[in-house]
């Protein structure tokens, strides 16, 4: 626009204003600035009975998160965590079964957005798979002995052996979370060893294996010998042997 247009009969410019917007009445949606993106988790027990499960979201502003699951098997809806700005919460499953993991979160603005997973919690389990052991002699009385063994939870061992010749049970180790113990026969002879395993809730694997311990011998198998001179007045001479166990010569 010219300039001319501006001027006033005195000839004078005249100032024009524009007035900004009122902020008041500019409508801006939150919408694309507000979103749960996925969950993430970290198993803290194998079964998953219990994991650190938590939210990605995206917002201007402060969020509130409120956490529920609900119970497949028993129909009700559970409170984990309401009202927290946490986007993190640690799920602990009160039986096995099929459970949704539920969180709804709400922004400033009072708008709220929702996500939710299945999750499972398997059924504990305990299987033994077969003994190894080490033997720290010749004739079986002493031995290291473990046990393989595949677990979705904590598991402690109950070792025994079984003394055939006496007829009775003995506890090596009881309620010990280490698949190994270091068996001592007390003497020769027939031994049942025996494992159990057992989960925090309960079920049960066991194991078995046969064990011999054997008696003592040595045999004398003959002499050689190694002339030192021709008269044979001088002679390096040693014994063969068979044994079981370490010797010692007279």
């Amino acid at each position: 626009m010219p300039l001319s247009d501006f001027i006033n009969e005195g000839g004078a410019a005249q100032e024009t204003t524009t007035s900004a917007p009122d902020p008041q009445k500019v409508k801006v949606s939150s919408e694309a600035n507000f979103s749960l993106g996925g969950m993430t988790w970290q198993k803290v027990k194998e079964d998953n009975s219990e994991a650190n499960i938590g939210i990605a979201y995206q917002s201007q502003g402060r969020v509130v998160f409120n956490w529920q699951y609900y119970d497949i098997s028993q129909k009700n809806w559970v409170t984990m965590n309401a009202n927290t700005i946490s986007n993190w919460i640690t799920f602990k499953a009160p039986h096995a079964g099929q459970y949704l993991i539920h969180v709804y979160g709400t922004n400033e603005a009072g708008e709220t957005k929702e996500y939710a997973i299945g999750w499972n919690v398997a059924a504990e389990s305990i299987s033994l798979k077969g003994m190894t052991w080490q033997t720290l002699d010749g004739l079986g009385a002493k031995a290291n002995i473990g046990v393989s063994y595949k677990s979705n939870s904590p598991v402690t061992f109950t070792w025994q052996y079984y003394d055939i010749a006496k007829k009775e049970w003995q506890v090596i180790a009881k309620d010990t979370t280490s698949n190994w113990i270091t068996f001592n026969a007390p003497h020769t002879g027939q031994y049942l060893i025996h494992v159990e395993a057992k989960t925090a809730g309960g079920q049960t694997s066991t194991y078995d294996i046969g064990w011999t311990v054997e008696t003592e011998f040595v045999t004398l198998k003959g002499m050689t010998w190694q002339k030192v001179d021709k008269y044979g007045a001088k002679a390096n001479i040693g014994i063969s042997y068979q044994a079981n166990s370490p010797v010692i010569f007279t």
